[in-house]
C-alpha cells in the first residue's frame, strides 16, 4: 500500500481549469492538480490510493513515478539522510578553492577578508598536487576554483599549479575543470591567454552598478581610482573565449541602479546570449566584522528575492539570457559543498578551510595538504558532521530537501542569530 510523500506541498494556482500546483520536495516534481487530485493527497488514506489504483492505475503509477506516493511506512526522513550522507563522504568527486594569495589590489566597501600579501611557494603548489594525487584512484572529477583576494596577483602560482593538476588528470583520465573568480582589473591579452592554457573555462567577475556607483563600492585600494572601465576592457578581452558570470552585489544603496548597467553592458555587446556571458544579483550580507556597510543598508532574504525574480523576468523578456524564473525550484540538493569530505579552500601556505568567507578567520582551519582533513581539530569536526537532518525543526519541515538546513557557515557560527531562514518559509 501507498500513502501521500510527507514531501507533497499545495500551492494555490487558479489558472486554465487547474486549481493547484502540487509540487514534491523530495523527488523535484510538480505537476497541476483540480481540487479532487489535491484533496485525495492531502487527506493519505492508503485505502483511497487503492482504490486509485484500480480505477485510474496510469494516474497511480505517475503520482508513484514523481515521489508524490510513497510505500506506506517509508521513513522519507532517513532516506533523505543517506542521500545527504552519500553525497557528504563521496570520494568520487573534489572540489578545491584555490587561493594563490589573499593579497587584493582593491578596497570594496563590502569585503569580508582580511587580506595579506604573499603568493603561493611552487613548494605549497607541489605540495597541492600530491595531495590530490594521493585520492587517485578512485577519483574520477577534479573542480578548481581560482580565488582571492585577487588570484591573478598570484598568476604564476596559478599557471605552475594547473599545469600540475591538468598533467595530473590527463594521466589518469579524471575530468578537469576550472573556474576563477576575479575582480576584471588584471586581465591583459597576456593572461586572458595564460587562463585558456590553463583551461579556465569560465569567470566570475563583479560590477555593482554604473561607473559612478561602481567606483564608489570597488576602488583600487592603493589609490582609490576608479575600476570601472579597466573591467570593462578585461570584458571586451574575454568576449568569445571565456564566459563571465557578472555579479551586481547589491544592498539599498544600489539595488536601484543595476538596470542601468544592464543596458550599457547590452549595449556594448557584452551581454545576451550570443556573449556567452550572463548577469546575476548577489546579495551583501555582513559574514564577518571586517564587512564595511551599515545593517541598515542590507536588503533582507525576501526583498533580495523579489529584485532578483524581477531581474530573470526582465532578461529572459528581452532576449538577453535564456529562461525567465529558475524552472523547477523545488528540486532537492544537497547541503553546500563546503561539508564534503573531499571539499577545501586552500590557502598560500597550504592550510586547508571548509568555506571561503571564513578564509581568513582564526581557529577555522580543519588541515593541511599534508595532513589532509584533521579531525583533532574542533572545527574540522564541525564541519564534516554537519547534518540537518538531526536538527528538529529541519527534519519537521517539508522543504528540508530544497534547503539542506541553510547555509552551513550561519548555522555553525550562529552569527547573529542567523542559523537558519526558516522565517522565510
Amino acid at each position: 500500500m501507498v500513502s501521500a510523500s510527507f514531501y507533497n506541498l499545495y500551492l494555490p494556482f487558479g489558472r486554465g481549469g487547474f486549481d493547484w500546483v502540487v509540487a514534491n520536495t523530495a523527488s523535484g516534481a510538480i505537476l497541476l492538480a483540480d481540487g479532487e487530485l489535491k484533496r485525495l493527497l492531502e487527506v493519505s488514506d492508503p485505502k483511497r490510493f487503492e482504490t486509485l489504483k484500480e480505477q485510474a492505475p496510469d494516474v497511480h503509477r505517475y503520482l508513484v513515478s514523481r515521489g508524490m506516493l510513497v510505500e506506506d511506512g517509508l521513513d522519507e526522513l532517513g532516506r533523505i539522510r543517506i542521500w545527504f550522507q552519500r553525497t557528504k563522504f563521496g570520494y568520487q568527486h573534489m572540489n578545491l578553492t584555490v587561493l594563490p594569495t589573499v593579497g587584493c589590489n582593491l578596497g570594496c566597501i563590502y569585503c569580508y577578508e582580511t587580506p595579506s600579501p604573499g603568493v603561493m611557494s611552487p613548494e605549497v603548489a607541489d605540495r597541492l598536487t600530491s595531495f590530490v594525487e594521493a585520492h587517485v584512484p578512485p577519483l574520477e572529477s577534479l573542480r578548481v576554483v581560482w580565488y582571492g583576494g585577487e588570484p591573478l596577483i598570484g598568476a604564476k602560482a596559478l599557471e605552475r599549479v594547473s599545469r600540475k593538476l591538468i598533467d595530473l588528470c590527463d594521466e589518469h583520465g579524471i575530468d578537469y575543470h576550472a573556474a576563477i573568480v576575479t575582480n576584471g582589473t588584471l586581465l591583459s591579452e597576456k593572461i586572458v591567454d595564460l587562463l585558456l592554457r590553463c583551461r579556465v573555462g569560465h569567470a566570475q567577475i563583479t560590477l555593482d552598478g554604473p561607473a559612478e556607483v561602481h567606483d564608489s563600492r570597488r576602488p583600487f585600494r592603493r589609490t582609490g581610482g576608479g575600476t570601472f572601465e579597466r573591467i570593462l576592457k578585461g570584458l571586451e578581452r574575454l568576449k568569445g573565449r571565456i564566459p563571465a558570470s557578472i555579479r551586481i552585489n547589491v544592498d539599498r544603496s544600489n539595488v536601484d541602479r543595476y538596470r542601468e548597467l544592464v543596458d550599457l553592458l547590452a549595449g556594448r555587446g557584452l551581454l545576451g546570449v550570443e556573449s556567452g556571458n550572463t548577469v546575476a544579483l548577489g546579495l551583501v550580507k555582513d559574514w564577518t566584522d571586517e564587512v564595511g556597510v551599515a545593517r541598515e543598508q542590507l536588503l533582507s532574504l525576501v526583498e533580495f528575492e523579489h529584485h532578483l525574480a524581477e531581474l530573470q523576468q526582465a532578461l529572459a523578456g528581452e532576449g538577453l539570457q535564456e529562461g525567465g524564473l529558475a524552472e523547477a525550484d523545488f528540486r532537492p540538493s544537497p547541503p553546500c559543498a563546503a561539508v564534503n569530505v573531499l571539499n577545501y579552500v586552500v590557502l598560500p601556505d597550504g592550510s586547508l578551510r571548509k568555506c571561503w568567507i571564513h578564509a581568513t578567520l582564526p581557529d577555522t582551519e580543519v588541515g593541511d595538504l599534508e595532513t589532509g582533513l584533521d579531525l583533532s581539530r574542533p572545527a574540522a569536526v564541525e564541519w564534516t558532521a554537519f547534518d540537518p537532518t538531526r536538527d528538529p525543526e529541519c527534519a519537521a519541515c517539508r522543504l528540508l530537501p530544497v534547503c539542506a538546513g541553510g547555509c552551513p557557515y550561519e548555522r555553525l557560527t550562529g552569527r547573529e542569530e542567523k542559523e537558519i531562514h526558516c522565517e522565510y518559509r
